[in-house]
């Protein structure tokens, strides 16, 4: 799933620069491209995250899932936090950069874990909770 969305990030990040530079200036432009690129890292971060977790129970899927969420968003946070301190950064336009690209990316997993890699999943017997 990661493989078949990085294609774009660049090509995203690029637009996502030229349309913020072209709308209010530079720093606009900046921290909206950041914001995608932070947007794609999070995706590529839990997809790996979770083909990690898969590999050893369905148990520790299931944290990695959830602490996963919780610990990349404080990342997020935390990067946010150190660009305020650049002049040029613009915490909205960051969030304008994040906020409709990881809905795009969610609704793209949504998309392939519908389609023919979703009916290839398999749980182990043996793993399964009841």
């Amino acid at each position: 799933m990661v493989r078949r969305a990085l294609p774009f990030a660049v090509g995203v990040v690029i637009l996502c620069f030229a349309l913020g530079t072209a709308a209010r200036g530079l720093g606009v432009g900046a921290s909206v491209a950041t914001g995608a690129a932070v947007a794609f890292a999070n995706f590529a971060a839990a997809g790996l995250t979770l083909v990690w977790a898969s590999r050893i129970s369905v148990t520790f899927l299931g944290v990695a899932a959830f602490s996963g969420v919780v610990v990349r968003l404080a990342v997020i946070a935390g990067v946010v936090v150190l660009l305020d301190r650049l002049a040029l950064f613009s915490p909205g336009a960051f969030f304008l950069g994040v906020l409709p690209l990881s809905f795009a990316l969610l609704l793209f997993e949504a998309k392939i874990l519908m389609g023919p890699v979703g009916r290839e999943v398999r749980i182990p017997e043996g793993d399964a909770t009841s």
